[in-house]
C-alpha cells in the first residue's frame, strides 16, 4: 500500500463556447497524485480472498512523473474457494480509463462477476462430466447495462488404443439468458446487442483424434503429433445479444483448437468444421526445439463478416495457418517465433518473436511484433513494434543496463497512426550497484509520446535500498 502525490502546475482541457474548440487552458498549481494498495487474506485452507487498487487524481500523472504507461487503471476485489473438485470465484471491477477519448459515463463496472465450475472424477468407463454456471452485472452510468446468466453441462470420455492413437469425444450444452438495457446508446455501437430480454440453448458435440509417433532421432528423442478435430455447434443468435467479453478475436496457436475460438461467452462459434495440425518436438542432451502449426476448414455456419471480420483468420471458408516455433539451449538460449500466415497468399498476418540469450546476470534481450491483420476495427489496429534490452554485469558489484522501443508503423499499415515507420518510444541507460546490504542505481530515461500536459523529454531516476535490515 502506499501513494505519490505532488503539488504541481496542470492543463485542464476547456472548450471555447463561441468556436466549439477544446484546447489546454493552465489554471496553476493543484494537486496531483495516486494511491495503490492490494493484499491477500486466507481465511480457511479452501477460502481467500484478494484485492488490487489503483486510483489517479487525473489521466496524464502517471506517465507525466514516470510511473507506469498504463492507460486503464483496474481496481478489483475477487473471493475464492478451492474444493476438491470445484472453484468458486466471486469478483467485482472497477476501471478508471486514462485515454483522451475515455469516457467515465462508458466505463463498466461488474458487480458481481461470479464464476462457478466442478468437474466429476474420472471413471474409465462413463467418462468425466463438468458443470459450468457463470453470472455477470455489467453497468455503465452513461450506457448499456449488461446482465447475464449462463450454465454449461459437458462430458468427455478418452480412448487409447494398442497402437498409441487417442481419441476424444465431447458433448455439451449452453443455456444463456441476457437482460439489456440502453442497447441504443451502447460504449461502442460495433458490439450493441437489442433491448431486454434474450435467451438461447447452444449444443456442441466433437470428436478428436491424435497419434503421436515417438522414437530416439539424430542422438536425441523426437515427438510427432498430427491431429484432427471435427466440432458441430448450434446456431448461436448472435445479433441479438451485446458483446462484452469476445471483442478482441485474433486467430492464433492457442485457440486453434478450442471449442468456441472466441476468449468469452457473448460470441459463439457455430457450424461445423474440421481442423487439423501438427507438432513436432525434439530434446537432445541441451538443446530442445518444438514446432507446431494448423489450419480449420468450416463446413457450414456463421463464417461471415459481422462475426469474424476480414484480417480475423477466420473469415473464409479456410482459415489462415498458425504456428509457433520454440527453442532452448540450456539456460543460455530461449527463442519462441509465434505466426499467421494469410491462406491465399502466405503473407505474415501475425509474427512475433521473442527471444533471450545470455546468462542470468548478462544478456540480451530482443521482442518484435508485427501485425499485418487490416482489421477495421480500431481496437485491433495493425503495429509493427521492436523492443531491445539487455544488462552487462561488470564485476561482482556493477551493472549496467540499457533499452529501447521503437514503433515501426508506417501510414499504409495501419489507418490509425500517423506513424512515419521508424519512431522511438523510449529509451533507457543506466548503471547499478549491489551489494549485500545496500542497492543503488541511476537511469537516464527519454521518451518521445506526447499526451495533453505530459510531453516528451528526459528523466534521470535515483534509486537506492537497504537490504537485511533487522537480520542477524
Amino acid at each position: 500500500m502506499g501513494g505519490v502525490g505532488t503539488y504541481a502546475s496542470r492543463d485542464f482541457e476547456e472548450t471555447e463556447a463561441d468556436s466549439n474548440v477544446t484546447g489546454l487552458v493552465n489554471r496553476g498549481n493543484d494537486f496531483r497524485g495516486y494511491i495503490y494498495a492490494d493484499g491477500q487474506l486466507q481465511h480457511t485452507s479452501r477460502w481467500r480472498s484478494s484485492f488490487d487498487a489503483t486510483v489517479a487524481s487525473d489521466d496524464t500523472f502517471l506517465r507525466r512523473y514516470d510511473i507506469t504507461d498504463n492507460d486503464v487503471l483496474r481496481n478489483s476485489y475477487r473471493l475464492e474457494y478451492f474444493g476438491d473438485r470445484d472453484y468458486l470465484t466471486v469478483q467485482a471491477w472497477a476501471f478508471q480509463g486514462l485515454r483522451v477519448d475515455d469516457s467515465f459515463g462508458k466505463m463498466p463496472i461488474a458487480l458481481p462477476y461470479v464464476d462457478y465450475r466442478w468437474t466429476s472424477s474420472l471413471d474409465p468407463r462413463l467418462g468425466q462430466f463438468g458443470v459450468r454456471a457463470n453470472a455477470l452485472s455489467l453497468v455503465r452510468t452513461e450506457a448499456m447495462d449488461t446482465y447475464r446468466v449462463s450454465t454449461t453441462a459437458d462430458w468427455q470420455k478418452q480412448w487409447m488404443s494398442s497402437m498409441g492413437q487417442v481419441a476424444r469425444l465431447i458433448g455439451l450444452v449452453r443455456g444463456d439468458m441476457y437482460y439489456v438495457n440502453d442497447a441504443q446508446d451502447p460504449d461502442n455501437a460495433v458490439y450493441a446487442g437489442e433491448n431486454g430480454w434474450q435467451g438461447r440453448v447452444l449444443p456442441l458435440a466433437a470428436a478428436e483424434f491424435s497419434w503421436p509417433l515417438a522414437g530416439p532421432s539424430f542422438g536425441g528423442f523426437q515427438t510427432l503429433t498430427p491431429i484432427v478435430q471435427v466440432v458441430a455447434a448450434g446456431p448461436g443468435h448472435n445479433s441479438v445479444v451485446p458483446n462484452e467479453d469476445s471483442r478482441a478475436f485474433d486467430l492464433e496457436d492457442t485457440n486453434l483448437f478450442d471449442l468456441n475460438r472466441f476468449s468469452g461467452l457473448d460470441r459463439w462459434e457455430s457450424g461445423t468444421r474440421t481442423t487439423y495440425g501438427l507438432s513436432w518436438s525434439w530434446t537432445g542432451r541441451a538443446v530442445s526445439i518444438s514446432a507446431e502449426a494448423g489450419q480449420s476448414y468450416r463446413l457450414s455456419g456463421e463464417g461471415s463478416s459481422d462475426l469474424f471480420p476480414e484480417g480475423t483468420g477466420l473469415s473464409g471458408r479456410f482459415s489462415d495457418f498458425v504456428g509457433r516455433t520454440s527453442v532452448r539451449w540450456g539456460e543460455f538460449v530461449d527463442v519462441v517465433y509465434r505466426f499467421r500466415l494469410d491462406k491465399s497468399s502466405l503473407a505474415p498476418r501475425r509474427s512475433e518473436l521473442d527471444a533471450f540469450v545470455g546468462t542470468r546476470n548478462t544478456y540480451i534481450t530482443v521482442g518484435y511484433a508485427n501485425l499485418n491483420r487490416d482489421i477495421m476495427l480500431e481496437d485491433l489496429e495493425d503495429r509493427e513494434e521492436l523492443r531491445v534490452g539487455g544488462r552487462l554485469q561488470i564485476d561482482k558489484y556493477w551493472s549496467l543496463n540499457a533499452a529501447t522501443i521503437l514503433d515501426l508503423t508506417n501510414a499504409s499499415e495501419n489507418q490509425f497512426s500517423d506513424a512515419d515507420g521508424f519512431q522511438p518510444i523510449r529509451h533507457s541507460i543506466g548503471v547499478a550497484y549491489e551489494d549485500e546490504c545496500f542497492k543503488f542505481s541511476v537511469t537516464w530515461r527519454r521518451r518521445f509520446t506526447e499526451d495533453r500536459d505530459f510531453e516528451r523529454g528526459s528523466t534521470i531516476f535515483f534509486r537506492f535500498a537497504l537490504r537485511n535490515l533487522g537480520g542477524s
